[in-house]
């Protein structure tokens, strides 16, 4: 017993001494236990420990067993002799400890060795800590005096246990307080959200030891819960916001505005485990600034001292999640009013570029009135790439008499190919509007996309494809595959060949005028719906500077028709004028020339056989009065004017007559006829005796061009458009008429010729234009030839009133 004593004592001033020591609490321990081993001169001496986040016991030090077990043997509060012990905080002493049920073996410490086993709980105030033990390696009847030695040991021990425990505690707490600070420091060092976001998951996982974070946030557009940012202790970052594990916790959480903890994620029926399926315990918070929760904080799966083992969460980590939850939605807060801001900023600043762009097109767009001009300047705006940035573009035109649209121009390459040569081309825009102006201003060749786009005609028909939806429905359309979609005119994709396009109505007024298309058929940049809103605001502006070039080109065109009218009246009142005049004169010479005439023809006849040396004088005499008469026979004619008899005949028919009335002197003078006709027949509803006289005085012309040794080219066909009408035209090889004589060879009495009287071509131009509501155009080749084009309309084809009237005045 004296031994016992003196050992007692010699190991309690040691403990006491290991107790105020600097060591750390692994190191007391694993002094303890050989200290208790060699003074009670035992094989084994093991402290194992409680860890309340796991509820097991955990062997924290040893002498005698496996030094490797350390850590690593665990049981549950209750499972074993140990585990007994601890849960009836009762010593227990074994001589054959192996031969009790409750002793479970663990093969990794190496203790089949041993026999007997004394075991007593490690209490404070009552608390169980923990769990003492000793083993012998034979039989061992353990007396009083060790049980309560032991004891003693163990109450000593639970002192330096629980003292290592507050001050662990206290400094996680300091800890804790400075990593609050710390994250505090980080969190508002900067506004970037997804640098938030990420510093928010990964603290809150560390500071809580946690095993894992996910950070919801509440989608204010579509009131979704969605995840943000997520963190593993062993993985780093993850982005998966399709991850669904916790999610109905979460919406309990921001329903409930108030913190929950689960224990146990097993007891929650409700619960959508992870996919990993090891989560045990869940910790959520709601993120709540200025009165409005943001989103949730979630944690699962508190980690253990020892790698590799889990528990529940307590609530001092609620307490402390929350903190940092707190911290976190200020953060969080400022970085979403700063990325609102950000995002606000850029969408005026995106919006400003936006209308600068459609200002300098708009700006371009005035810079003409003039449709074809316009419409360049219109497409290259949508394709250029200051501009609206599109690959290709075309504009269509609808034609409300034919209810079809029609393709009017195209810009933009259709092969990779051509997209380097016309790219390459564009020097740098420094001025959007001024370079656009210019694009009009070029008067560009037309390309091949054009010739492709001017093809094209599409009825106005629900039936014909997108183009004619978008005219009909007055809206635009984004078609993303023009191949599977029903809608699309196969045909005209084919000739696009754009997969992706979009389409935009003209519209003014409250009229559609057309529709442009755009594609990115060369670099395949995705159409957005910011590029379509675009696309439609540009396009109602171009419409109504369209509707402004059509109204201009319809007043510029009755601008000149009544132009034509006016130079038509004063021509006529000229003529008038001129007839009247030169029919008086006609009237007062003709009779003088008549007698002079007659007497001189009289005189030849008799000279002829009685001085026939005095016949041609008189010859001479008799040729010019017969010249004068035939210039008196035009007068008269083209004085007297008359309204035409109209009747119905083959103008086939009447050519070839006329034709046949110079046979003769096309063969005397060398003249090869060449006839190119079309479809006969060609019935008009025409004067016979005038369009007759007006095609002899057309191939007299001709026929005194040339003189000898040349070719008369006469071509007869039918066209329908823009109205049905016979078109004839006369070529010759005569060399053409001077430049400077062009413009007047229709006015009377203007010749070019010795002898002529000037009027064949002024009666031709009547009989035809005005007298039948025809056209007469010519084309001169100085050097080579004239080509005349009569034009008379098929059918019946009323003169003009106005003519009309005025001749009737004047006869």
């Amino acid at each position: 017993m004296g031994t016992i004593a003196r050992t007692d004592l010699d190991i309690l001033n040691e403990i006491i001494r290991v107790a105020n020591s600097p060591l750390d609490l692994r190191e007391r321990l694993h002094y303890i236990v050989d200290l208790t081993a060699r003074k009670l001169d035992k094989d084994v001496c093991s402290i194992l420990l409680y860890e309340k986040t796991t509820d097991t016991l955990v062997l924290r030090a040893t002498r005698g067993l496996n030094p490797s077990s350390v850590d690593l043997v665990r049981l549950a509060a209750g499972e074993g002799i140990t585990g007994w012990v601890f849960r009836h905080k009762t010593p227990l002493a074994l001589a054959h400890a192996a031969a009790d049920p409750r002793y479970k073996y663990f093969a990794i410490t190496g203790e089949e060795r041993f026999q007997s086993m004394l075991a007593v709980p490690i209490l404070y105030e009552e608390a169980p800590l923990g769990v003492l033990t000793v083993q012998t390696i034979g039989p061992w009847r353990y007396h009083h005096e060790e049980i309560a030695f032991l004891q003693t040991m163990a109450h000593e021990v639970s002192g330096i246990i629980r003292n290592a425990q507050i001050f662990q505690e206290a400094l996680d707490k300091i800890n804790a307080l400075t990593v609050l600070y710390e994250i505090g420091q980080a969190l508002t060092s900067t506004l970037d959200l997804h640098e938030v976001l990420n510093l928010i998951v990964k603290n809150c996982t560390e500071v809580s030891r946690a095993s894992g974070c996910l950070l919801r946030l509440l989608n204010p557009e579509t009131g979704a819960l969605e995840i943000k940012a997520s963190y593993r202790h062993d993985g780093g970052f993850h982005g998966n916001s399709s991850l669904r594990f916790g999610e109905r916790l979460a919406l309990r959480v921001i329903r409930e505005r108030r913190p929950i903890l689960i224990e146990d994620v097993h007891r929650e029926a409700d619960y959508v485990p992870s996919p990993q399926g090891a989560m045990t315990s869940v910790l959520c918070v709601p993120l709540i600034a200025k009165g409005a929760v943001l989103g949730t904080l979630s944690l699962f799966d508190k980690r253990g001292e020892t790698e590799g083992t889990f528990g529940p969460f307590t609530g001092d980590d609620l307490r402390l999640l929350a903190a940092l939850a707190d911290q976190a939605a200020i953060a969080l807060d400022n970085a979403l009013t700063h990325e609102r801001e950000e995002r606000l900023a850029a969408e005026n600043q995106r919006r400003l570029l936006q209308l600068s762009v459609l200002y300098d097109i708009g700006k371009a767009m005035q810079t003409t009135l003039r449709l074809d001009p316009l419409l360049r300047i219109i497409l290259t705006g949508v394709t250029v790439g200051g501009g609206l940035g599109f690959n290709r573009a075309a504009l269509f035109l609808v034609d409300e008499q034919e209810q079809v649209l029609s393709g009017k121009l195209g810009v933009g390459p259709r092969t990779m190919e051509e997209a380097g040569q016309i790219w390459a081309q564009i020097p740098p825009v420094e001025d959007l509007g001024r370079f656009i102006a210019q694009a009009g201003e070029r008067g560009e060749e037309e390309t091949p996309f054009t010739q492709l786009v001017r093809t094209i005609r599409i009825p106005i028909r629900p039936d014909e494809g997108i183009l004619a939806l978008t005219v009909l429905e007055r809206r635009p359309f984004h078609v993303r595959s023009a191949r599977q979609d029903a809608r699309v005119n196969q045909a005209v994709f084919d000739l696009f060949g754009a997969d992706e396009f979009a389409t935009a109505p003209l519209i003014a007024k409250d009229r559609v005028l057309g529709v442009i298309v755009v594609d990115n058929l060369i670099t395949h940049r995705p159409i957005t719906a910011e590029d379509l809103q675009l696309l439609t605001l540009f396009a109602h502006r171009a419409g109504m500077a369209v509707e402004n070039a059509l109204v201009y080109s319809r007043l510029e065109a009755l601008n000149q028709h009544l132009l034509e009218l006016q130079d038509r009246l004063v021509h006529t009142e000229k003529m008038a004028a001129l007839g009247e005049m030169a029919a008086g004169i006609a009237h007062e010479i003709r009779n003088p020339l008549v007698i002079v005439g007659g007497y001189a023809r009289r005189l030849a006849s008799r000279l002829a056989e009685k001085a026939p040396e005095e016949k041609a004088p008189l010859e001479i005499i008799v040729h010019e009065v017969t010249r004068l008469e035939k210039i008196l026979q035009e007068i008269l004619a083209f004085s007297r004017d008359a309204l035409p008899a109209r009747n119905r005949w083959d103008l086939y028919d009447l050519l070839e007559e006329t034709l046949g009335l110079f046979a003769t002197e096309f063969a005397e003078s060398r003249i090869t006829v060449e006839r190119r006709f079309g479809e006969r027949p060609l019935l008009l509803e025409a004067d016979r005796a005038q369009i007759k006289q007006a095609l002899i005085n057309l191939l007299n012309n001709a026929v005194q061009a040339i003189g000898r040794d040349g070719t008369i080219t006469l071509t007869l066909a039918r066209r329908n458009a823009p109205r049905p009408e016979a078109v004839l035209t006369i070529r010759d090889t005569g060399g053409g008429i001077p430049p400077e004589a062009l413009s007047r060879i229709f006015n009377p009495f203007f010749t070019t010729k010795a002898g002529g009287t000037g009027l064949g071509l002024a009666i031709t131009h009547r009989m035809i234009v005005d007298h039948h509501g025809g056209s007469i155009e010519v084309h001169n080749e100085a050097g080579v030839g004239v080509t005349f084009t009569v034009s008379l309309p098929l059918g019946e084809s009323p003169s003009d009133p106005d003519a009309e009237e005025a001749m009737e005045e004047k006869r």
